[in-house]
């Protein structure tokens, strides 16, 4: 009883452990700031799973505003070009919080070579549960093979699956308003 006890608890502490993201060291905002294409997407989040069904490639964009990001993601869906806006508090470097109708929801830079691809983590709340979504983004509509493989690598260790996984498709470019 007690070895069965102590594996349980020794699982629970590794994946607490794999679910402890945190930001890329030294993250800069100023250099990531800009335009980025969603290239791969990873969620078990009931809303996301029902958004991508006709969702072609988002357009994302950062602006920087003082202490505070601007966030834009723009794609095209069944109903045409949407888009939503994101007003992100800085926690600390590449840690960044905002608030929704859900609740609260937190943003993680994971890694970015600032020139061709972006890892970003994000933790939400939908319907009154937690869940998560991990983006591979890039600068062009296309990142390097062992960057995707890396990426795959990622969400099997913070424990969602391929099922999870959506490659998104190229389509009609909608550019956010406003910002």
């Amino acid at each position: 009883m007690l070895q069965v006890t102590a594996a349980a608890l020794l699982l629970l502490v590794i994946q607490c452990q794999a679910k402890d993201v945190q930001p890329q060291k030294d993250f800069d905002m100023n250099k990531y700031a800009g335009r980025w294409y969603g290239i791969i997407a990873a969620s078990n989040c009931p809303m996301f799973n029902e958004m991508k069904k006709g969702m072609k490639r988002p357009l994302i964009v950062y602006a920087t505003d003082g202490h505070t990001v601007k966030n834009s993601v723009a794609f095209m869906g069944p109903k045409g070009c949407q888009q939503m806006d994101f007003s992100l508090e800085s926690v600390s470097s590449g840690h960044y919080k905002y608030h929704s109708p859900q609740g609260d929801n937190e943003v993680i830079m994971v890694g970015s070579d600032y020139h061709s691809f972006s890892m970003e983590f994000m933790k939400s709340v939908h319907d009154g549960k937690p869940c998560m979504t991990i983006n591979l983004n890039g600068r062009g509509k296309n990142v390097p093979d062992d960057i995707k493989k890396q990426f795959i690598d990622h969400i099997k260790e913070m424990g969602l699956t391929p099922d999870d996984t959506f490659m998104i498709p190229d389509g009609d470019e909608c550019i956010p308003k406003g910002i």
